[in-house]
């Protein structure tokens, strides 16, 4: 029974070094953040396609907007608080 846990010992010793090693060659992945977001490539599509929903809803609520401000059935009271409603959930 000693000696098992001494060659576990042994074992992790081994894992530990093996670790070490690659860590120093490879690198740590901690570090990765210092050297900023290298993956541009890969985020430049779900940037525009962000954008490109940010700019359709802008549009969609600027059309209910324009549309509440030439309603002619309101009074400037409940046309003023329709538009905070619609700026509010833009």
């Amino acid at each position: 029974m000693f000696e098992q846990s001494g060659h576990q010992s042994k074992e992790y010793d081994h894992s530990y070094a093996s670790n070490k090693a690659k860590t120093e060659v490879l690198g740590n992945r901690e570090d990765k953040k210092d050297y900023g977001n290298n993956d541009c490539h890969g985020n430049d599509f779900s940037i525009r396609n962000r954008d490109a929903q940010i700019q359709q809803i802008n549009r969609e609520y600027n059309a209910k907007i324009h549309e509440v401000k030439h309603q002619r059935a309101l009074i400037s009271y409940e046309k003023n608080q329709q538009i905070r409603n619609l700026q509010q959930e833009k």
